[in-house]
């Protein structure tokens, strides 16, 4: 399997290569995505990419560098480290806590906190943030996992030369969970989930909340009014 080609920057002596910064959690939120949302803030659209993920997942540094800040913005990113690279910047925002200082070194992989929900946050997500200069910009082909992971309204797929992962998996972790027929609380309510009940993800839909198909015409709330009710596995 060849290795892709990354796009350099002139203020780069390397091309960027980003490992996915949580493990086992859908992309709930594209870069660029609801420009209507982001626009009182000054944005075009998501300055950056959401992973859908449990408080207290482990965050990971997505490329070797420096940790250039640990600090919290109740008003936006709430708790969040950034980290500087060769020549380019990433903010993992949200987070319930760090485990990294100004200062530290970082492998791509180490751990650097956990998510959260601090912040301007809707439910427990972790918020990625790519930058060159003061420029957000699209990590997506920077990334050079084996799979693309599921984004807003896509199915789970495999990149076209790379070997088809397992399904993404979730849990229901709350007692009973409502099962509608559509994505969201409009649609018909046609059953129940236990707790402890494994689910195949087949689509994810993440206008606002996040919610997942598993059976087709079976959808349920993985995130609402900022509640977790199914966890990763």
């Amino acid at each position: 399997m060849g290795r892709p080609s990354f796009p350099r920057n002139k203020e780069m002596e390397t091309p960027i290569a980003l490992i996915h910064p949580i493990d086992n959690a859908p992309v709930t939120q594209s870069f660029g995505e609801h420009p209507e949302m982001y626009k009182r803030f000054g944005l075009s659209g998501h300055n950056g990419i959401d992973y859908g993920a449990p408080v207290g997942t482990n965050v990971k540094a997505a490329a070797k560098g420096r940790v250039s800040y640990v600090g919290s913005d109740e008003k936006g990113y709430g708790i969040h480290v950034r980290i500087q690279h060769d020549g380019f910047l990433t903010i993992y925002a949200h987070l319930s806590s760090t485990k990294v200082s100004v200062g530290d070194y970082c492998h791509a992989g180490g751990i650097i906190g956990a998510s959260g929900n601090t912040g301007y946050s809707t439910g427990p997500h972790l918020h990625f943030e790519l930058r060159v200069g003061n420029q957000a910009i699209d990590p997506t082909p920077f990334f050079i996992s084996i799979y693309e992971r599921s984004t807003s309204r896509h199915n789970v797929r495999a990149s076209p030369d790379a070997w088809a992962p397992p399904a993404l998996k979730m849990r229901v972790v709350v007692d009973q969970l409502n099962v509608r027929s559509g994505p969201g609380k409009q649609y018909d309510d046609i059953g129940d989930l236990p707790r402890g009940q494994e689910l195949s993800v087949l689509d994810i839909w993440s206008p606002h909340e996040c919610w997942i198909e598993f059976e087709p015409g079976r959808w349920c709330a993985m995130t609402f009014a900022g509640q977790q009710f199914l966890e990763p596995i």
